[in-house]
């Protein structure tokens, strides 16, 4: 019974996981000393299934919950930087703002001049509450005002930039 059950948690975790309850049960399933072994194999696992799903890099929500869950927080550094996508470390940023503040800071600004060079009035919506949670990490602000005026200076033909972003830190 209890094999069924480790087998089945681990199987619906792994093809259903959009929930970590599976991962709990799954971890309650395996003995303390074999859970470090069991952990490397689920995580392999999920990076094997990564890589052969995209052409391009494939950001895992299943690896970042794991790392959340068990406290990993550079292997989940890694994945934020390594998926250089703002709604990423938007959504991350609040794991590792502690140990990682400076190393954010650095992928916000990338990811949102990459961001700023589309258009549209929700971009621009977009990109302030970026500037903003940039701002709220340790030594932010400096960097999210400066970015903010790059951003003016170089895109001084959008309007609509200017009206959104103009007002912000002042």
């Amino acid at each position: 019974m209890q094999y069924e059950l480790h087998y089945l948690t681990r199987s619906m975790f792994l093809n259903h996981s959009d929930s970590m309850e599976y991962y709990r049960i799954y971890k309650r399933t395996v003995e303390k000393a074999k859970w470090s072994a069991e952990l490397s194999s689920i995580i392999d696992e999920l990076k094997k299934r990564r890589k052969t799903n995209a052409w391009h890099y494939h950001f895992s929500y299943d690896l970042a919950n794991i790392y959340i869950e068990e406290e990993m927080w550079g292997e989940l550094f890694i994945e934020v930087k390594d998926a250089n996508d703002i709604s990423v470390t938007s959504r991350y940023a609040k794991y590792l703002q502690d140990g990682f503040s400076s190393q954010l800071i650095d992928i916000y600004r990338d990811s949102i001049v990459k961001y700023a060079q589309r258009t549209g009035r929700n971009i621009y919506e977009d990109t302030k509450k970026y500037l903003k949670e940039m701002s709220k990490l340790k030594n932010g602000l400096f960097a999210a005002k400066a970015l903010k005026e790059e951003l003016l200076n170089t895109y001084k033909n959008r309007p609509a930039m200017k009206e959104i972003l103009a007002p912000l830190f002042r």
